[in-house]
């Protein structure tokens, strides 16, 4: 499903604008500030039902309304989402969506420039790469991980307690519950991690113009083979330190995402360039695997993308992603492809 043209009004720093998009490259270009990451927003919340920069709904209402709404014509399906004190209102074909559940995701992959950080800071920001993917592809695993994180909850609520007869008395419970969970929670990442390789080194080749080999493994303390008593071993033998610092210290929710170029974790010292590049391998890796699975081609939206990449990596971006229909935002000018220039 291609999206063809997007209408803005109170969004952000838009009043009311509407934009017209080719179906395969659209490229944005114009200065900072000049509201081409509110556009991807729009479209984003439009395909995915959320946003990644703000967890206060009222933040995508133009300062001077007291409301917003996104129209967007796709090629089989118009969506319509109001925003009004600080609730959204989704309409898709004509029929108001009380919810936005995981059915409603239009395939979506976005390369924003905060996303650089989630390659070599936090594991937590590695495991939402892989999660994220996840998310979009596989309904079981999203009840999988909503289970793992109420029974976590759970818990360590209980860990908090400060009741030992209590605890001792209920915790067993709780420890055989998220392991089982553990492990099938596991057992998806190590999948989709599979997939994603399977293409990775080839997918950073191709923007690299030399061949590199670049792989993502999975790194936990815990027994990957037998997880699920491996967990319930830990989760047994550390009570009194998990008591003592009131969270659970083993668990898919304590695993790491370590990812490398040529066998050399980018944590310990890759090039800007080196990371942004592998990054946008991993997105057309994530959409090779999306489209795989669903069956769907994903709209790729790449915010901001050219940084660190220089001419010759820019144009086989541009190769690489022409099968989808790709926006891109950048402050260069463009005579390339399809463009639209903010001023």
């Amino acid at each position: 499903m291609k999206l063809q043209n997007i209408r803005l009004q109170n969004f952000r720093s838009y009043q009311d604008q509407t934009f017209d998009f080719n179906e395969g490259i659209t490229i944005i270009s114009g200065p900072n500030a000049s509201g081409k990451t509110n556009l991807l927003e729009a479209i984003l919340l439009l395909c995915c039902g959320q946003t990644y920069r703000t967890s206060d709904i009222q933040d995508l209402v133009n300062k001077n309304s007291e409301w917003a709404r996104i129209d967007g014509q796709f090629t089989k399906s118009k969506r319509v989402l109001k925003i009004k004190d600080s609730k959204k209102t989704f309409i898709i074909d004509d029929k108001e969506i009380v919810r936005f559940q995981s059915k409603y995701i239009l395939p979506t992959v976005l390369f924003e420039p905060s996303q650089l950080q989630l390659l070599t800071y936090s594991p937590e920001m590695r495991r939402s790469l892989v999660d994220d993917i996840l998310n979009q592809v596989n309904h079981e695993f999203v009840i999988v991980k909503k289970q793992y994180s109420q029974a976590l909850r759970q818990r360590n609520s209980l860990l908090k307690t400060n009741n030992i007869g209590l605890i001792k008395s209920q915790i067993f419970a709780w420890n055989i519950r998220l392991s089982e969970l553990a492990s099938q929670y596991v057992q998806y990442r190590l999948k989709i991690i599979e997939e994603i390789n399977k293409t990775l080194s080839n997918d950073y080749s191709e923007i690299a113009g030399t061949e590199h080999l670049v792989e993502i493994k999975y790194q936990s303390a815990t027994d990957l083979s037998t997880y699920a008593s491996a967990v319930l071993h830990a989760l047994d033998n550390n009570l009194e330190k998990d008591i003592a610092r009131g969270f659970t210290g083993s668990g898919p929710h304590r695993d790491d995402i370590i990812i490398g170029i040529n066998q050399k974790p980018l944590k310990t010292g890759a090039s800007r360039g080196e990371v942004r590049t592998t990054l946008l391998a991993i997105k057309l890796a994530e959409s090779y695997v999306i489209e795989k699975v669903s069956g769907i081609k994903p709209m790729l939206l790449l915010d901001d993308v050219y940084g660190e990449l220089d001419y010759s990596r820019r144009n086989k971006l541009l190769i690489a992603t022409q099968k989808y229909q790709t926006i891109i935002t950048t402050t260069q000018k463009n005579n390339s492809h399809y463009s639209i220039n903010f001023k």
